[in-house]
C-alpha cells in the first residue's frame, strides 16, 4: 500500500458515498449500501491502510484526509489528491 493508492481509494469510497468513520466496521455504517463481500474488502484494506504507516502530510491521518475529502465538496475536488 502506497500513499496514491490509499487516497485514490479512500476517494473512490466518497464518490460512492460509502465514505464513514473509519474506525467502525464498514457492515455497520455502509451494510445497507454494499455488500457483506465489499463490506469485508472495505475493512480488510482500510486496516491495511492504517498498518502502512503511511506520510499523510497535511492531512496527517487517513481521518484527516477523509475531513478534507468531505470538505472538498464545496471546494476544488482534486485538491485533496495532492
Amino acid at each position: 500500500m502506497n500513499i496514491k493508492s490509499a487516497k485514490l481509494f479512500l476517494n473512490l469510497l466518497h464518490q460512492k458515498g460509502q465514505l464513514y468513520h473509519l474506525d467502525d466496521n464498514a457492515h455497520e455504517c455502509i451494510g445497507h449500501l454494499a455488500s457483506p463481500k465489499r463490506c469485508d474488502d472495505i475493512n480488510e484494506i482500510v486496516e491495511h491502510i492504517f498498518n502502512s504507516n503511511l506520510d499523510w502530510g497535511k492531512f496527517e491521518c487517513p481521518h484527516g484526509y477523509c475531513i478534507a475529502l468531505i470538505n472538498s465538496e464545496s471546494h476544488n475536488p482534486l485538491e485533496v489528491l495532492k
